[in-house]
């Protein structure tokens, strides 16, 4: 199974070694499936492995209890420090908005980390914006739950990263400045796409002033990760095609 885009098109930083590359080429060509998560995962291997069994099966996750009374922070970030994600332009929203609360969890790559510690440097200047250099995954539920709501701002991903899922599945509404997938924000409403920092501020703002609308877009949300990724369900399916291989 995989799980990163980049175990498909050969970007993954584990490709450094020829001897994984080795190792890898030989998985993909024996195995007797291989399951994908997006379409682009799945044109990556179907071009590499023509004979390859493509296997399609989204991700699942766990539901969450929204958390009670008014969140600490009016929306949250959480990813990596790759430049696809555009971590800056959520600094340059604490930026756009000093009344806006802001919460940042950036994990730095593998590398050199001269860049990183720049960008942690610029991140510590807003005031309203708190700044962790990463966090364990078991955490990352309970972080989410402070928040009212999660910003994503990646150019790409292939389809909704984990944490995205996450964040809707605790309710949260996805103010969507990048990529989208799935209809989570046009189709059942559990966010809403900017095309600005601007225009996220504003989205942010009428969150906070209309309690009502933002419990309709975290109903959306919620509905969303249950009808498509909810891990008992996406379990289930799993196992179904594994035996009908």
């Amino acid at each position: 199974m995989v799980a990163h885009d980049g175990e498909t098109d050969g970007s993954a930083i584990v490709y450094r070694s020829a001897a994984v590359r080795r190792a890898a080429n030989v998985v993909f060509r024996l195995a007797h499936a291989v399951v994908v998560q997006n379409e682009y995962q799945s044109e990556k291997i179907r071009g590499r492995y023509p004979r390859a069994a493509v296997v399609m099966h989204k991700k699942g996750v766990d539901s969450a209890a929204p958390a009670a009374g008014e969140p600490e922070y009016d929306a949250a970030w959480i990813g990596r420090f790759e430049p696809w994600k555009r971590p800056d332009m959520f600094v340059a929203l604490a930026r756009q908005d000093s009344s806006l609360r802001l919460l940042m969890v950036c994990a730095p790559v593998d590398g050199p980390r001269e860049a990183f510690d720049r960008f942690m440097h610029e991140a510590a200047a807003p005031d309203n914006l708190k700044f962790i250099p990463g966090l364990p995954h078991d955490r990352i539920s309970e972080t989410l739950q402070s928040a009212r709501a999660f910003c994503f701002t990646s150019e790409q991903e292939g389809d909704w990263p984990m944490v995205v899922l996450e964040a809707a599945a605790c309710g949260l509404p996805v103010i969507c400045a990048g990529a989208q997938y799935g209809g989570l924000v046009d189709a059942y409403g559990g966010g809403v796409a900017c095309d600005s920092v601007a225009a996220m501020a504003a989205e942010l703002q009428a969150l906070k002033s209309d309690p009502d609308r933002c419990a309709r877009m975290a109903d959306g949300a919620m509905r969303y990760i249950r009808e498509h990724h909810d891990m008992s369900g996406q379990a289930a399916r799993l196992l179904d095609k594994v035996l009908e291989l």
